[in-house]
């Protein structure tokens, strides 16, 4: 038995993306910057893919620059849009993903300063609080739409007219929105906006970063001019490609999506409920599904999740980054979590290629877990 809870980490790509990949791995080997006609060809795929991603996201083709992936692009957004000033202050989330994060802190060993914009026990973003820390000091606010390590959806439309009022240059990290709900950059007036294939069944490694027309920037990598100027080294015109054929079958597919995925989510977390002492770190009706973080008093998530691996299902605690360090969540900590429930907290996601037996064996192997462990405990 293998089941998969842990899509948040890593997904499987698509067949149908793989289908359009392997041709260019095999056969289009071109630099798309060269003059002659293999150079041409591979130009032509990547602006292609670029029409493609920007139609995802109600851009421009030439408002989209193609990156390694949502930590890069977040990079660039945070850096790049900073550093063109001299001075200043960055206004984030407390629940920023660690790419934003650890960006502000390399721009404070640079002379900038960072504000956290607090958040509810929902890790929801208060709205007040950010209309009292925008100044004309800050340079610009970055919120993420969806918090990866509890589903909490922010109000992203409210806190993009608030930013934008102010006359502050706004980025959002839209790494999961982008797998459940419809975008238009400039509908919701955003200035930069990140995205990556990984989450909506394209390859990983690859991801984009929406620049508005106008926007300055300045590049974090440097040395060749590729992407206008504004990223350098040479494209992953495989990944791209994918990319780009991700978000058309997203687009077309996106409802069917969304409604599998919150039918799923139901059925989870009705289940989940069955086991003594587990809370949901999150009680909202707006949560996005396929996305559930608890925890069960008590009880330490690496033990559970070491019984789980042993049954073939496969988890992860509050954070795998976080995990990594032995390093409680930011993101729980700033809801007001102590470390002890941070470290009892598991997260599960789902895709919509799960399956409800799937769920069972999770529940059924969990409660003989919890079971389990609590006997040895006494």
């Amino acid at each position: 038995m293998s089941v998969y809870f842990d899509y948040l980490s890593g997904s499987p790509i698509d067949p149908r993306v793989i289908d359009v990949m392997i041709p260019i791995l095999k056969g289009t080997y071109g630099n798309p910057l060269s003059l002659h006609r293999i150079g041409r060809e591979a130009a032509s795929i990547l602006e292609q893919s670029r029409e493609q991603v920007a139609t995802f996201i109600g851009a421009s083709p030439e408002e989209i620059i193609f990156t390694s992936g949502g930590v890069e692009s977040n990079n660039l957004a945070v850096k790049g849009m900073l550093t063109v000033h001299e001075y200043g202050q960055l206004l984030a989330s407390a629940v920023e993903p660690m790419s934003v994060l650890q960006s502000a802190q390399a721009l404070e060993s640079w002379g900038f300063s960072t504000t956290m914009i607090p958040v509810d026990a929902n890790g929801q973003l208060n709205l007040l609080s950010l209309d009292k820390l925008l100044n004309k000091f800050v340079r610009l606010a970055s919120v993420a739409w969806v918090v990866a390590e509890t589903g909490t959806v922010q109000p992203i439309e409210e806190v993009a007219e608030q930013v934008k009022a102010s006359g502050v240059p706004f980025h959002c990290d839209a790494t999961l929105a982008a797998r459940l709900f419809p975008i238009d950059v400039h509908e919701l007036n955003i200035d930069a906006l990140t995205i990556c294939a990984s989450t909506i069944g394209g390859p990983p490694g690859v991801g984009a970063l929406f620049l508005r027309h106008g926007v300055r920037i300045r590049p974090v990598i440097d040395g060749g001019a590729q992407e206008m100027g504004r990223r350098a080294g040479r494209e992953n015109l495989a990944g791209i490609a994918g990319f780009a054929r991700a978000t058309e079958l997203a687009l077309s597919e996106r409802q069917i999506r969304f409604s599998k995925l919150r039918e799923l989510d139901r059925c989870l977390k009705s289940r989940l409920s069955e086991i003594p002492d587990l809370i949901f770190n999150v009680n909202l009706p707006s949560r996005a599904p396929g996305i559930l973080s608890c925890r069960i008093e008590g009880m330490e998530s690496e033990a559970l999740l070491m019984q789980l691996d042993e049954a073939g299902i496969f988890a992860s605690p509050a954070s795998p980054c976080s995990a990594a360090v032995r390093k409680a969540s930011h993101v729980l900590k700033a809801m007001g979590l102590s470390d002890e429930q941070a470290a009892s907290t598991l997260n599960f996601s789902l895709s919509w290629e799960t399956e409800m037996q799937e769920i069972d064996e999770l529940i059924e192997v969990l409660k003989s877990a919890v079971e389990r462990l609590r006997a040895m405990s006494f």
